[in-house]
């Protein structure tokens, strides 16, 4: 049973990280080209990548710590319950 709730965790962990990064990009992408972070476009490009990638995680890492503290052993529940709103809640996540 174990298994089976970790690997939901992790499955639904990767398509959380998904959407909540086709959310965060365009707001990092034009902050990173208003604020010219390279002379290329390649550049900012790259900056807003790394970006994206850190503040997703920073994003996941503080809203697993929350989610462990309040919710505990019941938080695949809640992971399966974000997967499902940003499965049909939401039509952000389409690319």
């Amino acid at each position: 049973m174990m298994l089976l709730g970790m690997i939901i965790s992790v499955l639904g962990g990767f398509y959380i990280w998904k959407n909540i990064a086709v959310i965060f990009m365009p707001y990092i992408q034009n902050f990173v080209e208003n604020i010219n972070a390279s002379r290329s476009q390649d550049g900012n490009d790259m900056v807003a990548i790394f970006a994206l990638i850190g503040s997703t995680f920073l994003v996941m890492v503080i809203g697993t710590i929350i989610l462990g503290k309040i919710f505990g052993n019941f938080g695949v529940v809640i992971i399966i319950a974000l997967c499902v709103y940003f499965r049909f809640g939401t039509d952000k996540g389409k690319l």
